[in-house]
């Protein structure tokens, strides 16, 4: 055995997702397949307390779940996923890619993708190996996806829109925080919030990044901070701004 400490947090991509968005003060409904166990119930009155509307069928198998292993850096050296229930499979227009191994299930959808966020190891694991992040961007719009969103831990957020030109987000360094878990979820919230304000794509990057970074001082996977990111939506996506070219995707 080795000297270490345990903790327990509510998790998932889509979750964490959920709750950051309300957070912000959207009104979000999660249709996921949540088990009947201490960990489901308490899982789902928690999204419920926040205001969420949580949908899931009745099962009796166990809830899933997510053993992350971290350094003393913090950082993610391993992890371990049991999942018990699955959910029913529908068309995907945005994307997180969660994973090396889980995005390849994308490949054969690619052109029908609206905006996939993945960070660098995920985007390799789609078309090559050794590109870059600009590179990578540049390849994954050539394969049909419309909008691409590339993170690279501290590093710089490349991003592209539509085949046209290729930008970036520059990205602080923080040197001192608490756990990396969830970082990536919250700049997807971000993404997702801002986008369906009106906001362009680099906007919604930078957004998502504040978000991220907010996340990166928890040791759990979502932060209750992120609460005071919360402002008046306005909606406006409803009627976009001129030469807002990532509307078209959302119509």
């Amino acid at each position: 055995t080795n000297p270490g400490s345990i903790d327990i947090y509510f998790g998932g991509v889509m979750r964490n997702t959920c709750e950051n968005l309300t957070r912000l003060g959207n009104e979000c409904i999660l249709l996921t397949a949540i088990g009947q166990d201490v960990y489901g119930l308490k899982m789902k009155e928690s999204l419920e307390s926040l205001g969420a509307v949580v949908i899931s069928p009745e099962s009796k198998l166990p809830t899933s779940s997510y053993l992350s292993v971290n350094n003393f850096n913090h950082e993610m050296e391993y992890a371990i996923s049991v999942i018990s229930l699955k959910q029913g499979a529908g068309r995907k227009f945005i994307c997180e890619a969660i994973s090396p191994v889980k995005v390849l299930k994308f490949k054969k959808h690619l052109k029908e993708i609206t905006l996939l966020k993945c960070n660098i190891h995920e985007a390799q694991s789609l078309i090559n190996i050794n590109l870059i992040e600009k590179d990578l961007v540049g390849g994954l719009l050539a394969k049909g996806i419309k909008s691409v969103v590339v993170s690279n831990r501290n590093n710089d957020i490349y991003y592209g829109l539509n085949s046209r030109d290729i930008g970036k987000v520059h990205v602080n360094e923080i040197k001192e925080f608490e756990n990396t878990n969830g970082c990536g979820d919250a700049l997807f919230s971000g993404l997702i919030d801002y986008l369906l304000e009106g906001k362009s794509l680099k906007e919604a990057i930078e957004f998502g990044n504040e978000m991220s970074a907010i996340t990166l001082m928890t040791k759990c996977a979502t932060s209750e901070e992120i609460s005071k990111l919360k402002y008046e939506h306005t909606r406006n996506w409803k009627k976009p701004q001129k030469n807002n070219d990532i509307w078209n995707y959302f119509k």
